[in-house]
């Protein structure tokens, strides 16, 4: 594995403390390191990776870490070699434990080997409890009052709900030697002897301590499911056998990555044991492969993770500025006519249906042809509005920023913040998010109650060639990332909502650093004359507002100004104001070209993981869908008429 593969974990602290805006002032400045990114790290129960780089990228950090109180590890990965064969039957002698396996296969505990164990809930309801536990402590006690689970808290849900032991035993090396699988009910017990019981969760605790008295060292995790990672979760509660599968597999991944670090411990940590939560972030980081069944490495978070410094001398950045305000939504008789349409429609409906012509029109509509003509028209106009459009995409080849034409245009690149942008619900990093709301109404149903984006936000798009502004309003963002939570859960993150248990969010998100798909219309991004006008703009708005500044204009005294003297005022701000604009340092590179969207109702798409022609063949079937239903319509509207006429 590559020296650029390394991951930096930290120990998070359960709350802020004095020393963390001058920890984070320290990364921001001398390694680049995000603040708002890099506190979401450092806050919270367990361990996570903060950064994913090469050696000299990461013992800086690691440094400035450990000198602030924070443990912290460099490590690598590895790759999963086998599943844990299943428990069938055990034999114990006084110096090894014999464990017989499905297939035949035998894996002999001597007395001192190392061993590392992991017991996990199959159901994927730990993580849930724990929420449950946590909102009830924050509703009844308060928010500083709230704690996790005790470890011994942890087992015992773990007990209760779908228990599974994994055991790997280490070599001198620490390197994973043998390992087997235990699940419950599914063994013969017989072997513990006098240890056995009469339940299976028994049966299964028994072996685990058996293990730890023939271990020498015994390092047991609990903490599977616990982590807000995708691609380390296990499925929710289900008794689908591909789900258990699935989730079986997500705990083979888990179980070599924690036996790993404890082969690793030894050189890339510092004080304190490994946790489960290290695993997880070394699966976030997308630099896993497992063959086989387990080939489904978690690469979603990839992108959001991967905010290491480069290698070599660190770059100083300064802080990102708020987001923007969200403008005032434009007032003009065309977005109006829907709304004026609909109005009418649904006027015109309530007169016809009081004054009972509405059937009878639709009946002789129908009979004449004319209400499948018109559909026929309709369908027909629309595939081909959809032929237009894949001609214009595929006619678009992907364009180089650096040599970007004005126009419709293709781009693909990494997206990087250019405001300090922060979802509302989950607190994540991002370049665009987009918030939904949802009520459950009298039937059960969610409906939606409110929606809000961040299309008012610019952000950066990077090719390696050069940078453009990405303007998302108006776009189609098809976004891979979405987070469903309900109402007090966000308060554990640090937004606080209002609401009851018939109300629930969703967030869709896309991290700093994925790579995205563009495609709109490429213009300037800034008007010179435009800027000038601003400028004179305000400052004659000052002006205004200063009756001594006012008077220095008022040349005979009477206390008003003429159109002389109303000119002279505007030709000293349009001369201050020009002043002002051209003494302005000269922003990056990354100004002058714009990408937003396209007028003539041309596409506008942003997504993550798509191309081109996946937009071309999506509107292929389109038109080919809509031109097939047009002309059954059309054949019906023939073949109606025709009836109508012969009638006659």
């Amino acid at each position: 594995m590559s020296d650029a593969s390394l991951l930096l974990i930290v120990r998070q602290r359960p709350a802020a403390h004095p020393e963390l805006e001058r920890l984070l002032e320290e990364l921001q400045a001398g390694f680049g390191y995000d603040p708002y990114t890099t506190r979401q790290r450092l806050l919270g129960p367990g361990l996570a990776q903060l950064a994913q780089g090469g050696r000299v990228a990461l013992d800086g950090p690691a440094a400035l870490l450990r000198r602030h109180g924070y443990a912290c590890w460099i490590i690598v990965p590895p790759r999963p070699a086998f599943a844990p064969p299943r428990l069938r039957n055990l034999n114990i002698g006084a110096e090894a434990v014999e464990f017989l396996c499905e297939k035949e296969q035998r894996v002999r505990l001597e007395r001192g080997t190392p061993v590392v164990g992991v017991l996990a809930d199959l159901s994927g309801e730990l993580a849930g409890r724990q929420v449950k536990r946590l909102l009830a402590q924050h509703a009844y006690l308060g928010r500083d009052q709230a704690t996790l689970f005790t470890p011994e808290e942890i087992r015992q849900a773990i007990y209760k709900g779908q228990p599974v032991f994994d055991c790997y035993l280490l070599d001198g090396e620490g390197a994973v030697a043998a390992a087997f699988r235990v699940l419950p009910g599914r063994f013969n017990p017989e072997g513990l002897g006098g240890r056995a019981g009469l339940s299976a969760a028994h049966n299964l605790e028994a072996v685990t301590r058996l293990v730890g008295e023939y271990a020498g060292s015994f390092r047991m995790h609990t903490d599977f499911g616990l982590s807000q990672l995708p691609g380390c979760l296990p499925q929710p509660a289900s008794t689908e056998p591909a789900a258990i599968l699935e989730n079986l597999d997500t705990l083979t991944r888990y179980g070599w990555l924690v036996a790993a670090l404890a082969e690793s411990s030894a050189n890339s940590r510092a004080a304190d044991d490994p946790s489960p939560g290290t695993v997880l972030a070394a699966v976030a980081g997308g630099v896993v492969a497992v063959p086989g069944e387990l080939a489904a490495v978690a690469g979603e978070l990839d992108a959001a993770a991967k905010q290491s410094p480069p290698e070599g001398r660190p770059v100083r950045l300064p802080p990102l500025p708020p987001p923007p305000e969200r403008p005032d939504p434009p007032s003009s008789l065309r977005q109006r006519l829907p709304v004026i349409a609909l109005a009418a429609g649904g006027l015109l409906l309530g007169i016809a249906g009081k004054s009972d012509l509405l059937a009878p029109l639709l009946d002789r509509a129908l009979r004449s042809g004319l209400l499948p003509g018109a559909a026929a028209v309709g369908l027909c106009w629309g595939a081909f509005a959809c032929l237009r459009l894949k001609r214009f995409v595929e006619n678009t080849p992907t364009s180089r920023i650096r040599s970007l034409a004005m126009g419709l245009v293709e781009v693909r690149g990494r997206a990087i913040r250019r405001y300090a942008l922060v979802a509302p619900m989950t607190q994540s990093a991002c370049v665009w998010y987009r918030l939904r709301r949802y009520r459950r109404d009298q039937r059960n149903n969610w409906t939606l109650t409110s929606q809000s984006d961040s299309g008012h936000v610019p952000f950066v798009l990077d090719d390696g060639s050069g940078r453009v502004v990405i303007d998302p309003a108006g776009a189609t963002v098809r976004a891979k990332t979405e987070q469903t939570g309900f109402p007090g859960e966000s308060t554990l993150l640090g937004a606080a909502t209002d609401g009851g248990p018939d109300e629930k969010w969703v967030e869709e998100l896309i991290y700093e650093g994925t790579t995205l798909y563009v495609l709109g219309q490429a213009r300037p991004a800034r008007e010179v004359g435009a800027g000038l006008r601003g400028r004179t703009a305000e400052l004659l708005r000052r002006l205004k507002l200063d009756p001594h500044a006012l008077r220095r204009y008022d040349t005979n005294g009477d206390g008003r100004l003429d159109a002389d003297e109303w000119q002279a005022a505007r030709d000293d701000a349009e001369q201050l104001a020009a002043a002002e604009q051209l003494g302005e340092p000269r922003e990056p590179a990354v100004d002058p070209v714009l990408l937003g969207k396209p007028s003539h109702g041309m596409p506008f798409l942003i997504a993550e993981g798509e191309t081109g022609g996946d937009l071309a063949k999506r509107y292929g079937w389109f038109a080919a869908v809509l031109l097939m239903f047009g002309a059954a319509a059309f054949i019906l509207a023939v073949k109606l008429a025709l009836d109508h006429f012969q009638s006659w």
